[in-house]
């Protein structure tokens, strides 16, 4: 795994098809936290945030909702998308373990997606005391669907 690689959670997608979500309207959380990517397991049954510990400190807190949610669709692809988010600055008082980053839906908690930070499945958490952080959205999209 690479930082970077993401993994949607399975329950997300039942809930989503059931339409428990609204993801136009509905707001979205990212979070951080030290368990590895690898840990994180993405067909357990109803994750929620309160299944694992967000870190705080310095400039990181319990969860930023992500701006500027949207849905579009261009032919058959639909894709799900929100801002990059603004730069935390590094800081002594920030965590020094967060190893995986968690999106959440911010009414129910319910987790959506987990994303790789570290480039070695988490085993050295990243530096966030002496470097910036910033999360960049894939440019296609946090997700694409395309109907065949």
């Amino acid at each position: 795994m690479a930082a970077g690689d993401s993994k949607i959670f399975n329950d997300f997608a039942l809930k989503l098809a059931k339409k428990t979500y609204d993801l136009s309207s509905d707001a979205f959380a990212i979070s951080f936290i030290a368990t590895a990517y690898g840990s994180v397991n993405a067909d357990a049954t109803d994750p929620d945030i309160t299944d694992y510990t967000p870190l705080t400190g310095g400039n990181f807190v319990a969860a930023t909702t992500l701006a500027s949610t949207a849905v579009t669709r261009a032919g058959a692809a639909l894709k799900f998308d929100f801002a990059d988010m603004s730069t935390i600055a590094k800081a002594a008082g920030n965590p020094a373990t967060i190893k995986t980053a968690l999106i959440k839906h911010t009414v129910t908690g319910d987790l959506y997606k987990a994303i790789a930070l570290t480039a070695d499945s988490g085993t050295t958490a990243i530096d966030v005391i002496n470097n910036d952080f910033d999360y960049t959205v894939n440019a296609a999209g946090s997700f694409t669907q395309t109907v065949a």
